[in-house]
């Protein structure tokens, strides 16, 4: 969901991960039994997101969200320069 700028509304930014998700889950999931996913930081917002405004219920059994790390510049964050 970071740097959407210029792909549409940021409500068409968060859907892709949806879509992306029902299009594997219905095309390439060999099991469909269990569907777990895990994201972290922004990965957890599309998840959420997805469970909340776009049915994704009805494919994952589980999540887990995480948060992630509080800078987006590892270099920075490990190293303390640019």
């Amino acid at each position: 969901s970071e740097n959407c700028e210029g792909i549409g509304s940021y409500h068409q930014a968060v859907q892709i991960y949806s879509e992306l998700v029902k299009h594997l889950y219905t095309n390439y999931f060999e099991n469909k039994e269990l569907v777990f996913a895990t994201g972290n930081s922004g990965g957890s917002f599309q998840i959420a997101f997805g469970l909340a405004k776009f049915g994704m219920e009805s494919i994952f059994d589980m999540v887990i969200l995480t948060g992630g790390p509080p800078i987006s510049d590892l270099r920075k964050g490990i190293f303390g320069y640019d």
